[in-house]
């Protein structure tokens, strides 16, 4: 998980996570859910198979680096991990340069 990539969780982190959560649309069970996921110190793997368009995909992208640069450093583990979901989720080595340097 990004927020971990880095071997600390910082707080902003943290708090923006649970901002984009509450952003969501999502039934209170689901953002239950993620937020215990979140919180928990052995969140696993995510399945970014559900996405189903690349715009959903971008935008998952778009915030994974805007979550890396809310703590003013994003650590080279960080940027190791969005390029890994980025290919994932089908984008080339560009396109993946050109959203880290937003």
């Amino acid at each position: 998980n990004l927020m971990k990539a880095d071997g600390e969780i910082d707080e902003r982190e943290f708090e923006y996570i649970l901002k984009m959560i509450e952003s969501m649309d999502l039934s209170e069970e689901m953002s239950s859910d993620l937020y215990k996921i979140v919180q928990s110190p052995d969140a696993g793997s995510v399945n970014f198979d559900i996405l189903s368009n690349k715009d959903e995909s971008m935008a998952v992208m778009i915030d994974m680096v805007a979550l890396a640069k809310v703590d003013g450093d994003v650590h080279t583990l960080e940027t190791a991990y969005i390029r890994q979901v980025g290919e994932e989720l089908g984008f080339s080595d560009d396109e993946i340069g050109e959203m880290l340097n937003l």
